[in-house]
């Protein structure tokens, strides 16, 4: 992740001590990204390539067929700028944002807000880096006791626990997860809602 979003992650430990992000346009982010960059895109633009070039032969093999994109963490976070760039619909889950990075990825931003849905647990730190342009649906991240998990950003980071936890508020007929999710979740929590003030 370090390559594709290093430059904007030290820019916010950075926006700590000084507010760079607050005194600045995000105009300005977005050009400063995208010619003050530490490193080599050709690296970044091969991604972009390789994937667009797998969703091309996926299209001609499939022209009758909707695609949409997904994947979790940096996975998530390619899916939704090749989804943007390319106009297609994606469901991405704990994605690092993609605002600040605009310019240097190519993305058209009126894409990503109409197009990419992000899962963002509360607590992950992952969907903190740089900032989601577009629709962004925050779930909970409890333990079993209903406790929150605000102290542990690895354990909300976890695509099995927020899997579950959607199950969790939306339930489903055909699909039961109930054997992967009872670490999770009692049965009496399922398609409930959790105690206020928490």
């Amino acid at each position: 992740m370090g390559a594709l979003y290093g430059t904007v992650q030290l820019l916010q430990m950075f926006e700590k001590f000084v507010p760079v992000f607050t005194l600045v346009g995000i105009g300005q982010i977005q050009w400063l990204l995208m010619t003050a960059n530490f490193i080599d895109t050709s690296y970044e633009r091969s991604i972009w390539e390789k994937v667009e070039n797998l969703i091309n032969e996926t299209m001609k093999q499939f022209p009758n067929d909707n695609i949409v994109l997904t994947g979790h963490s940096l996975g998530g976070g390619i899916a939704q700028v090749v989804a943007a760039r390319r106009k297609l619909p994606a469901l991405v889950f704990s994605a690092p944002g993609m605002l600040y990075n605009a310019r240097r990825f190519g993305i058209n931003i009126q894409a990503a807000k109409r197009l990419v849905m992000v899962i963002q647990p509360e607590s992950d730190i992952v969907p903190m880096v740089d900032v989601q342009p577009g629709m962004v649906q925050r779930i909970e991240c409890r333990d079993r006791n209903e406790a929150s998990m605000q102290l542990q950003p690895v354990a909300c980071h976890d695509i099995v626990k927020s899997t579950c936890e959607i199950w969790r508020v939306c339930g489903g007929d055909k699909r039961s997860f109930k054997h992967a999710c009872s670490k999770y979740y009692k049965e009496d929590q399922l398609g409930g809602w959790y105690p206020q003030g928490d």
